[in-house]
């Protein structure tokens, strides 16, 4: 358990367990006021501690600044402006930006006077020619202007899905051929009582921004994220996080905002708690990573959010470098994780690193959450003390665990949970049971069902689970949970595949950075060279050979495996920094089958059967 004295919030749940089998799970704190209109919160900052700093972004060797002072005075401006132009709350603005100061001040604009932004990934306009994601929001969304960071940066793409009429606003650059709006001219705009009246308008239920799902399962839908939501989910972390009250977060970020984790929960908290949030210009990538860990270390986050992903990359950095490890550490209160679970050997080397820098352990918590709950349902408000445990429900929220098969469906209600997707009655209508509860699709189970104090664990999305030819349920979550653990730091993250086979199998993605590390392998130039090193195969059969071992049938048991000579590709990445099933399938399907089907080509392949490791053809 941690040593740690952070001001934590109760550790307490009410179970009501019907006969039918439903458990219903609620935390017994009361949720606490909180503001209609999520910019109170800006307006509150602006008054208290106007020159304290709200963004910061890189600026050559330093930082880029602006004040909540500052801020707002520009989010006014901006808002008064849009008005002026007729937008409302049937009139979104669409962004297509990376994260930056300008792209805050623009959505937290909209959000001020009513008009709901819609954050689209970058990888719609990057990682196509067809932009057909791209035109799939546009048409979803329906915008009334479009605003982006760079025109010149996505030229091509707005050219081919925007519609002429669609005005679009931009930080810098220009598009051949279209009309470009500088931002600087809306910041020039004067507030008026246009801008106030629409801001005074502004209800909980007044929806703040549509964020699409990540589509790994299915087609993306815009989430409707209502300023109540957003405002609600932050008083549950005040009530979890009582510290985030006392010290104002100071916060190093590099999660998109078009995606729940970085808009919602570090801009949001940055929002609500009067923190200070410098935008991280590196990236979850080993090429980008080491930016990642210096921006942090500079400037000494007192909270720090990521994916197990991030750590996993992160900790070999910090381990090596006595300096860099202090500044990331030095005043840490809370290192949070969500979308997975740390393997146990990062959380190991992580905790070990804490003490050795501070003495003692730092208040390390997991959750869980989604898109469509904005997005925390269960924390931990207590260190649990070892990897995966999501925690319990927080204030204001009931989970009803629903038995679906052999597992327990998480269904939710709530303030923070949303009122549907934006212009789909029918995505809306199938998302809630006949009761009215949200219905995840995700599953939890218990640490220990006797004693709910202990917490949940993730189990899984329902609709990942397959059956084997056999006709039996291969727990998806559980086994790539397990494979990760044997295969750190070799293989970040893999796709658990077997559909219809007799015997489960992986879809791996060697991190090259990782692999070198291994004696023989300090010189191999790329993944191909990386796996057709001896020691890298035999340290892989020996790995996989382990995991195969833990298994106890067939529906437990790794007995195959691809190893992926490249990359994922970008489609193959959710903005979660995790591996999207669906895309994997789609793109890897020859490799799929040839890892059952025995086909010759340029494939590594493994074979627990033949106790082999091998490259076919």
């Amino acid at each position: 358990m941690s040593d740690t004295t952070v001001s934590l919030g109760a550790r307490d749940v009410l179970v009501d367990r019907s006969p039918g089998g439903e458990i219903l799970l609620r935390n017994p704190d009361p949720l606490k006021p909180y503001p209609a209109r999520f910019t109170e919160r800006m307006e509150h900052w602006a008054d208290e501690a106007p020159d304290r700093v709200f963004l910061g972004e890189r600026a050559g060797a330093g930082w880029r600044t602006v004040t909540f002072r500052e801020a707002l005075g520009a989010i006014e401006a901006i808002g008064q402006a849009l008005v002026e132009r007729g937008m409302d709350g049937s009139k979104p603005l669409m962004i297509l930006a990376a994260n930056s100061i300008d792209h805050a001040l623009v959505a937290l604009a909209c959000m001020h006077v009513g008009i709901p932004s819609a954050p689209i990934s970058l990888g719609y306009a990057t990682l196509s020619t067809d932009f057909e994601r791209l035109a799939y929001a546009v048409e979803k969304v329906g915008p009334a202007a479009v605003f982006t960071n760079n025109a010149g940066q996505f030229a091509t793409a707005l050219t081919a899905v925007l519609p002429a009429d669609i005005e679009i606003i931009a930080g810098s650059g220009t598009i051949p051929g279209r009309t470009v709006t500088p931002l600087s001219e809306l910041k020039a705009t004067v507030p008026g009582p246009e801008m106030a009246a629409a801001r005074d308008a502004v209800t909980a239920d007044t929806p703040a921004r549509l964020i699409f799902t990540s589509g790994s399962s299915s087609l993306p839908k815009a989430v409707i994220n209502t300023h109540g939501m957003l405002a609600s989910n932050q008083q549950m972390h005040a009530q979890v996080w009582r510290f985030m009250e006392e010290t104002p977060p100071v916060m190093a970020d590099w999660a998109p905002w078009n995606h729940t984790a970085g808009a919602n929960v570090a801009l949001g908290a940055a929002v609500y708690f009067g923190g200070s949030l410098y935008i991280d210009d590196g990236r979850a990538t080993p090429a980008e990573i080491r930016r990642t860990v210096e921006n942090a270390a500079e400037i000494r986050p007192t909270v720090y959010f990521g994916v197990p992903l991030v750590y996993q990359l992160i900790a070999p950095i910090l381990r090596e470098n006595p300096a860099l490890r202090e500044g990331f550490f030095g005043r840490l209160q809370m290192l949070f994780y969500a979308g997975g679970m740390i393997a146990e050997g990062v959380w190991d080397d992580l905790r070990s690193m804490m003490v050795e820098t501070r003495g003692d352990h730092i208040y390390t918590c997991g959750g869980y959450g989604a898109t469509e709950m904005s997005p925390s349902v269960l924390l931990s408000s207590w260190d649990a003390g070892r990897p995966g445990i999501v925690g319990l429900p927080v204030p204001g929220i009931t989970l009803k665990l629903t038995p679906v098969g052999e597992k327990l469906e998480v269904r939710v209600k709530g303030p923070s949970v949303t009122p549907g997707y934006w212009r789909s009655e029918e995505a809306t209508a199938k998302a809630y049971d006949e009761e009215g509860w949200y219905c995840t699709g995700d599953a939890v189970r218990f640490v220990d069902p006797e004693r709910p104090l202990e917490g949940m664990l993730y189990d899984g999305r329902l609709s990942e689970n397959f059956k084997l030819s056999t006709g039996t349920w291969v727990a998806v979550a559980n086994l790539r949970a397990q494979a990760v653990k044997h295969l750190e730091p070799l293989v970040g993250d893999t796709v658990v595949v077997g559909q219809g086979e007799s015997e489960i199998g992986l879809v791996l993605f060697p991190i090259l950075e990782a692999g070198r590390k291994l004696p023989g392998c300090e010189d191999a130039e790329n993944l191909p060279e990386l796996l057709a090193r001896p020691p890298f195969r035999e340290e892989m059969r020996r790995r996989l050979e382990a995991l195969s071992q833990t298994g106890t049938s067939a529906t437990t048991r790794v007995t195959r495996a691809v190893l992926i000579a490249e990359p994922p590709s970008g489609v193959e990445i959710t903005d979660k920094n995790t591996l999207s099933f669906n895309a994997v399938m789609n793109r890897r399907n020859a490799d799929i089958r040839a890892l059952y089907a025995g086909e010759t080509g340029d494939r590594f392949l493994y074979s627990q059967s033949a106790n082999i490791f091998s490259k076919i053809g």
